[in-house]
């Protein structure tokens, strides 16, 4: 049952990407979906219109939000089409910024600058990547942005197409999960997440 005061947000991350598959740190770097990332915006679609679970709500949404960079927009585009309302880009909506980092992969971070990989690795909450985001500084973000589409859309459904940094901060937010703590639960691409305030 739905409450009047209900607010149902549906967070969903962007499709698949070339550098998604090579672990490869994208952070804001404007990087495409690959044809398996298409699919997935295609698929994700035609499930939520074909659904009469609780992803139905998402039909009913007032607000269609997205992260800017393309992998998201791309993601949003089949849904947006499908529902004919306008994709409303959300700077807040954005990866983590990794700074001089991104582009790195995992591995070649590890090699290359190993201080640096610990820090990402072990959730150090201060460490700031020259000219990036410290996990501290993303959760100030989302923070903000979870309080502006509450504000704005109280009582209503709002859908936001964004990224796996995001997402994690959401769910530690959603659960009280500490920021340092290991991430033990999955974000895949394109996965649908529900958050009821």
């Amino acid at each position: 049952m739905i409450l009047m005061n209900e607010t149902n947000f549906f967070f969903i991350r962007h499709g698949q990407t070339d550098w998604n598959q090579e672990r490869r740190i994208q952070g804001q770097i404007d990087i495409a979906l690959n044809s398996q990332g298409l699919d997935q915006a295609e698929r994700l679609c035609h499930f939520i219109s074909q659904t009469d679970d609780e992803l139905n709500l998402i039909t009913q949404c007032s607000a269609l939000y997205s992260s800017p960079l393309g992998r998201a927009m791309q993601t949003a585009l089949p849904l947006a089409t499908f529902l004919n309302k306008p994709i409303t880009p959300l700077d807040a909506l954005q990866e983590r910024h990794f700074g001089s980092i991104q582009g790195t992969t995992y591995p070649d971070l590890e090699a290359n600058t190993p201080l640096e990989s610990q820090k990402i690795t072990q959730r150090d909450p201060h460490f700031r990547p020259p000219a990036g985001e410290s996990l501290l500084d993303l959760r100030t973000r989302v923070r903000a942005c979870l309080s502006f589409l509450l504000k704005e859309h109280g009582g209503k459904t709002v859908v936001c197409f964004t990224h796996g940094g995001v997402l994690d901060i959401i769910y530690r937010e959603a659960t009280g999960t500490a920021i340092e703590t290991k991430r033990a639960w999955d974000i895949p691409n394109a996965g649908v997440n529900h958050l009821i305030h």
